[in-house]
């Protein structure tokens, strides 16, 4: 009697441990988990050829225009110089594109011909999968922006030298220039989000090609009552100090909210991944 009343509460024990609910991923597992992500991407070969375009980009686009700026003005003013060299360095700014590109083929390139259930179950659920990714692009979006900013800046230091030209190290230079690499570092997790809406590498790049250089440019323009301020590329220009930026928002609010633009299409790319049939 004595074995069947253990055996029995072996069995009820048993069955309650069986029952209990499967524990919440730990703060290891979460940390685990995004270093993978994390580590992937700054390993993959498409990174390096991403970093190639965008050093050539902007140091052949800053050594191109550095004689054609230089021509409109009298070298003798010092201001005028301080100018065209901001002017310069903020060519840097163009990296954020290709951040942005890297950043939606993360996601593009391992979803396309690929079901996400599996990942989706592994970070238990959709909004931990498509934050994972976006935190994870940071540190690869940081070489982005410092990328961006040393391959404008060197070259205008070493044209301006061979000119005998001095630029004056102030508040506004060394602003354009954390604001470029804050820009491109954000850019690769936007990147992701937009990866997540459409699934598809051709049409995120032509999508974010059009929007980036042509139609958010000109809305920013178009809108009233300086409200082009408040779209992500009203911040993007607030924070590298253009000459074209609208508002007068402070830096810190700027980066704010584009944290908060970021955060938004990521809930919507969440929502987007729900709603669709979990394959690329």
């Amino acid at each position: 009697m004595t074995t069947n009343v253990l055996s029995s509460a072996q069995t009820v024990t048993s069955g309650r441990a069986l029952a209990t609910p499967a524990p919440s991923p730990s703060g290891l597992s979460v940390f685990r988990s995004l270093w993978a992500l994390t580590r992937r991407g700054l390993t993959e070969a498409s990174l390096k050829w991403f970093l190639v375009i965008g050093i050539a980009l902007s140091s052949f686009a800053t050594i191109f225009d550095a004689s054609k700026f230089l021509s409109e003005i009298d070298l003798s003013n010092q201001a005028a110089v301080d100018s065209v060299a901001l002017r310069l360095i903020r060519i840097g700014f163009s990296v954020l594109l290709v951040s942005t590109l890297w950043g939606a083929t993360q996601v593009t390139t391992e979803f396309r011909d690929a079901t996400v259930a599996a990942r989706v179950t592994q970070h238990r659920g959709v909004g931990r999968l498509v934050a994972g990714h976006a935190l994870a692009s940071l540190p690869a979006g940081l070489l982005f922006g410092l990328i961006g900013a040393l391959s404008s800046t060197i070259p205008t230091f070493v044209i301006f030298h061979q000119r005998d030209l001095s630029i004056t190290m102030n508040e506004d230079l060394v602003s354009t220039v954390v604001g470029i690499i804050a820009v491109s570092a954000l850019a690769a997790p936007w990147g992701t989000c937009f990866g997540w809406l459409l699934r598809r590498t051709l049409p995120v790049i032509l999508l974010l090609v059009a929007w980036t250089t042509y139609i958010e440019p000109a809305i920013v323009r178009a809108l009233p009552n300086d409200l082009g301020q408040y779209l992500p590329g009203g911040l993007q220009l607030t924070l590298i100090k253009d000459a074209t930026a609208v508002g007068d928002m402070s830096a810190p609010l700027a980066a704010g909210l584009l944290v908060a633009w970021t955060v938004g299409l990521s809930i919507i790319a969440t929502a987007v991944t729900k709603m669709g049939d979990l394959r690329a």
